[in-house]
């Protein structure tokens, strides 16, 4: 009632400025209010790939008064009703788009998103949103800008966050950006937040997972097997602002002509922390290819296994900008993968134009592959690199500035040996155990690093070990037998 009357009034000039401020001032919190008010949450009951009866009418249902309610018809509700929506999905169902063709309404091909909303699954193994790759020819999810911006976005961007799913099979039209996932639109800068989900499986022209500009993080997520098939970013193309943790970049792939960064291309700046980077490939970084020009990537406790290049940085190459390592593990990688053309850098490759610091870290038995030959040699790093105190390279070819030990490190398999993502384990008596900064292994705060990539406690001995991984005590019972 009194937003009412005051609306009614402000139509009349008000008779001194305090009072237009103050009723100014009412109205813009009662605006903010009824804005809000209208978020809703949705409870999606049926798989089918059904469009919403009347879009707008707060009422997600495929037919007049039938109650089912569609992912699809769930999202063009959210996307016409202002505020946060929420839209809840079933434990135990896939999701298949069936419908072809490409609009920016969510009516067929991707699921357009143009008004903030959380979409909630009960886990990425339970609930499962599947692109159905050439059938529907189009990505799973498309973030548009904001549509009205003041009226369907409070913040004037899109504010996304899914939880608990699977995004698969999903296939950019016209070989697009973000097979999985795409947010990169003229006029918009979106936020989104990923938290326990899966990309897999996904293919585009570039960022076969996902294509983001904007502000994105992502959490305990996984990003497997995707590809991009003429340009760069297998697994993700991010431009912006980037936070990842406990997360897992495996099995993707970039190898065109322009193929960099199998793993993550990364544009801006941004940390990744306790995270795996593995198996990937690309022509140049294999695992991570970095581009923060007057930026930084930061990478901490974390582990680069086992990625390959077909030429430089089989699991790093730092082209633009400032990449900093502190307790990361890098580690099997390879160079010059198809045998053909040259390529070096093994584990990293730094060009001129691009700085590379290292600290508490381990880059070691790296290789890169012979041209035309079964042969390879061990090789840690290309160009240049700075050593900040308390690293090993093993086989280094590059130029290190600041010094660094040569130790040999033997490593366990890479496995799950605790917490959500895989690491090396340092095998008792190898190089890196307790080798780190006596002073204490910190974060590029100067905060102490209180654990290793598994989440377990660090230091345990004189000092921190080297890499992403700290070898713990066995336990003992009060029988004496071990744990």
């Amino acid at each position: 009632m009194l937003c009412r009357e005051l609306a009614n009034r402000s139509k009349k000039i008000p008779r001194c400025g305090a009072q237009l401020g103050k009723r100014a001032a009412i109205l813009a919190a009662c605006l903010f209010a009824t804005v809000f008010a209208q978020a809703a949450t949705f409870v999606v009951n049926s798989p089918a790939d059904v469009p919403d009866a009347t879009p707008g009418d707060g009422q997600c249902e495929t037919a007049a008064g039938n109650k089912i309610c569609t992912l699809r018809g769930a999202i063009q509700e959210a996307n016409a009703l202002a505020g946060a929506d929420v839209i809840q999905l079933q434990a135990n169902a896939t999701y298949m788009l069936t419908r072809p063709g490409a609009d920016e309404t969510s009516l067929n091909g991707s699921l357009d998103i143009s008004d903030s909303v959380d979409i909630v699954g009960g886990g990425p193994g339970s609930t499962i949103i599947d692109g159905n790759g050439a059938a529907t020819a189009d990505r799973v999810f498309d973030v548009l800008p904001c549509i009205g911006n003041d009226a369907n976005c409070a913040l004037g961007q899109v504010v996304v966050s899914m939880t608990g799913i699977s995004i698969r099979h999903g296939q950019a039209a016209n070989l697009g950006g973000g097979g999985g996932l795409y947010s990169a639109h003229a006029g918009g800068k979106a936020v989104l937040t990923m938290t326990n989900c899966r990309v897999e499986n996904n293919t585009a022209g570039v960022g076969g997972g996902i294509y983001f500009s904007g502000s994105i993080a992502l959490t305990s997520s996984t990003i497997a097997d995707n590809t991009a098939t003429i340009n760069s970013g297998g697994g993700v193309f991010l431009s912006g602002t980037f936070t990842i943790a406990d997360s897992t970049f495996s099995g993707n792939v970039a190898t065109s002509e322009n193929g960099f960064g199998g793993g993550l291309y990364l544009v801006g700046s941004g940390e990744i922390r306790r995270s795996a980077v593995s198996g990937n490939r690309a022509r140049n970084g294999g695992g991570i290819f970095s581009v923060t020009p007057d930026k930084a990537l930061y990478i901490e406790n974390s582990t680069l296994f086992g990625n390959a290049s077909d030429e430089d940085g089989g699991g790093l190459e730092n082209f633009i900008g400032t990449t900093t390592l502190a307790n990361v593990t890098i580690a099997g990688n390879t160079a010059n993968a198809d045998r053909s053309g040259g390529g070096t850098g093994g584990g990293v490759f730094n060009r001129d134009s691009a700085t590379l610091n290292f600290d508490n870290s381990i880059i070691a038995n790296n290789a890169d592959l012979i041209t035309g030959s079964l042969f390879s040699v061990l090789n840690d790093c290309g160009g240049t690199i700075v050593s900040l105190g308390f690293n090993i390279v093993t086989h280094a070819t590059c130029t290190i500035a600041g010094g660094h030990l040569t130790d040999a490190v033997v490593f366990g398999p890479f496995q799950f040996n605790g917490g959500p993502t895989k690491t090396l384990a340092l095998l008792p008596g190898t190089g890196g155990i307790d080798a780190g900064n006596p002073g204490g292994c910190t974060d590029r705060l100067g905060a102490p690093l209180e654990t290793d990539q598994r989440g377990l406690p660090r230091p345990l001995g004189t000092a921190c070990d080297l890499g992403a991984y700290e070898v713990q005590p066995d336990l003992i019972f009060e029988d004496d037998f071990e744990a």
